[in-house]
């Protein structure tokens, strides 16, 4: 029997947090109409052998290199046989009825394309996990800090709806990849991600995608799930990575979207805004000074890869 759901989660180097994840799913199976599969990104820590010793009904995909994250998912997108998808991150905990409250949103809206889920931080605060297309506007308000700032207003905290109370169900423009549903689209298959994105960005591609193929996207408040929030990326020695990754992707998706101009408009505000956050951290250098060099190197290392491209 086919299932109804593929639950697709990417690991990296993040076991105790697989396993809590894993250990939350079990009760939700379904009776048989949910498949779930861990794809793991060449784990160092043990996260392959918890999964094939503790959990014997996940199907497991162990790539013997860092994929990145949508290029991990896609290998168990084009391998999933279920009606539905639902990608989480290993530090997601489902609470009970979630994902019954997902699926049962997607088979009442056949217009709906993909699905977010209320994703509860560990202060108990509601993350702002969807909200409105990337564009140069909402790119400088998070460089510049102004929607940090100002969050509570639509002008500035438009892009993630910190607006909102997140509180009732509306249609969005983009749902994170933290815990993302999808169906299959117009051509049978479901949407996979661009390649090109090794992290981040990806889902906002992904998103636009959908919705460009007549697709709606959805927030629904009935699925709760408690999130972590960056396990693999809260690794120190990976941290310059991320964010340089994260800049990145950003120019790849301007690019892609406004052309060579639009790009150059997209590095000059990333530059801006590393060169802003170096220079908040520098009064730190009075207080910690011995934090400051590791902070200082670390936008300095952001600001050059920003600048290159790559």
């Amino acid at each position: 029997m086919k299932p109804e759901l593929n639950i697709i989660i990417v690991n990296w180097n993040t076991e105790a947090h697989l396993r809590r994840c894993l250990e939350s799913l079990k009760p939700q199976l379904c009776d048989g109409r949910v498949q779930v599969t861990v794809v793991d990104n060449a784990s160092a820590d043990g996260s392959v052998k918890m999964v094939q010793s503790d959990f014997p009904w996940v199907k497991l995909i162990a790539s013997e290199t860092n994929l990145g994250f949508g290029r991990a998912n896609n290998l168990a997108l084009k391998q999933a046989d279920g009606e539905f998808a639902l990608l989480l991150n290993s530090d997601i905990v489902a609470y009970e009825g979630a994902i019954e409250a997902m699926l049962a949103q997607m088979s009442a809206n056949p217009r709906c394309g993909a699905l977010g889920g209320r994703l509860i931080l560990p202060s108990g605060r509601t993350q702002s996990s969807v909200g409105e297309m990337l564009n140069l506007w909402w790119l400088f308000c998070e460089q510049s800090l102004l929607a940090k700032v100002f969050p509570r207003t639509k002008l500035f905290g438009g892009y993630n709806y910190t607006w909102w109370d997140y509180e009732s169900e509306r249609q969005v423009k983009q749902v994170v990849g933290a815990c993302l549903m999808m169906r299959r689209i117009t051509d049978g298959q479901f949407p996979l991600f661009d390649d090109r994105y090794f992290m981040y960005a990806e889902d906002t591609e992904l998103c636009d995608r959908i919705a460009k193929a007549g697709f709606e996207l959805h927030y629904t408040p009935l699925a709760r799930f408690r999130h972590e929030l960056g396990a693999s990326s809260e690794q120190s020695e990976v941290r310059t990575s991320m964010i340089a990754h994260y800049n990145i992707s950003r120019l790849l998706f301007f690019q892609d979207h406004g052309g060579r101009g639009v790009r150059l408009l997209c590095q000059w505000i990333l530059v801006g805004g590393a060169l802003l956050r170096m220079l908040i951290a520098f009064p730190r250098a009075i207080l910690r000074p011995r934090t400051y060099p590791t902070n200082a190197a670390m936008w300095r290392n952001v600001l050059a890869r920003t600048i290159r491209g790559r």
